[in-house]
């Protein structure tokens, strides 16, 4: 079995720079924007709900893909895995978290000001207090950094999305298919009672499990799905709005790419690849570059096409190089400090 899934490491790099796009409009345009900027089907490249959504059910897929890796030692492996996810959260979180902090502390953000230049409540509260910080970091991997890394809402699902795919995988390994769908619909309904974000966590373990019969299937059949999903996430977009319909396109995406060779090898391409192996970055530190270079420039520029495609520009490519860079010379270190947390824990 593959150590890694390429196509998904593609996807993953498309969906960071999706929220990189999206906090772009809203930083230069407000958040009112959106509604403005939403093409259907086009809209889903720069909507940053819609590629949370992605990121979860990736995650979840991985989480499987871990899992079924290492099933002939599995309950040593998931108590392994629940303390690697939130370390391998909590340790670079946390240094990105003190690192936005000190630059801040040191006068380098622009985002406050700008945005009460120009009434744009999305880039207020931006600072952090030096007494909350230990907890906002303890916290990280629960969604607790809101103050100044605001984009990390995102991450309690991946990690209690972990927590989600071992109960998933105790309740539901071995079952045929009849068992399996009767509890994956109950775990759907008490996933959207609790939070509809983890039907994605689900969905990645369904798509997961389903994977092997999908491939299995005859080239007419394979049509027919690929044909279905796609049908759903086009027609849909033009009818149904919202968080829950953006989750339901995100699924037929992933269903897309898990299932259709062509997208596969699209996706693995090395660049893709690359770009995925760097996206939990990109996601993290987007927001450092957008409130130190991209305030500034959309203060002290004119509104006009070129500038607003400069600035889309300039966000991206610097995002990309700095998240390169930490990726090269910091989270190498930090994964080596985790797997001696780790084998301290063991």
């Amino acid at each position: 079995m593959e150590s890694r899934l390429g196509y998904i490491d593609g996807l993953k790099g498309i969906s960071a720079v999706s929220v990189v796009l999206e906090h772009l409009l809203v930083t230069i345009f407000g958040i009112s924007s959106l509604s403005s900027f939403r093409f259907p089907v086009i809209h889903n490249l720069w909507d940053g709900n819609f590629a949370v959504s992605v990121f979860i059910i990736l995650s979840a897929v991985l989480t499987c893909h871990g899992i079924e890796r290492h099933r002939e030692y599995l309950l040593g492996y998931y108590r392994y895995i629940v303390l690697k996810r939130y370390f391998r959260l909590v340790v670079p979180v946390g240094t990105i978290i003190i690192m936005m902090y000190l630059l801040n502390l040191a006068g380098l953000f622009y985002a406050e000001e700008f945005g009460a230049k120009t009434g744009n409540g999305w880039l207020m509260n931006t600072t952090e207090t030096l007494a909350h910080l230990p907890g906002n970091i303890l916290c990280a991997p629960l969604g607790g950094c809101y103050t100044i890394l605001r984009v990390g809402w995102m991450l309690k699902y991946v990690f209690l999305g972990t927590m989600w795919v071992i109960i998933l995988d105790l309740l539901l390994a071995g079952k045929n298919w009849k068992s399996k769908l009767f509890l994956l619909t109950i775990c759907t309904y008490i996933a959207w009672k609790c939070d509809f974000y983890y039907i994605n966590v689900v969905a990645g373990y369904a798509l997961y499990s389903a994977a092997p019969n999908l491939y299995g299937m005859s080239a007419w059949k394979k049509r027919g799905v690929s044909i279905a999903v796609i049908s759903v996430f086009c027609f849909s977009d033009f009818i149904f709005f919202g968080d829950e319909w953006n989750m339901v396109r995100a699924i037929c995406l992933v269903t897309i790419s898990c299932t259709v060779p062509w997208m596969q090898i699209l996706l693995s391409m090395k660049q893709l690849r690359w770009l995925g192996s760097i996206s939990m970055n990109i996601y993290l530190l987007h927001l450092l570059v957008i409130y130190m270079v991209t305030c500034r420039l959309a203060d002290m520029l004119p509104m006009t096409y070129f500038n607003v495609l400069m600035m889309f520009v300039v966000t991206v490519l610097l995002t990309i190089v700095i998240a390169q860079l930490y990726s090269f010379y910091v989270e190498r270190k930090l994964v080596l400090l985790t797997d001696k947390i780790l084998e301290k824990l063991q």
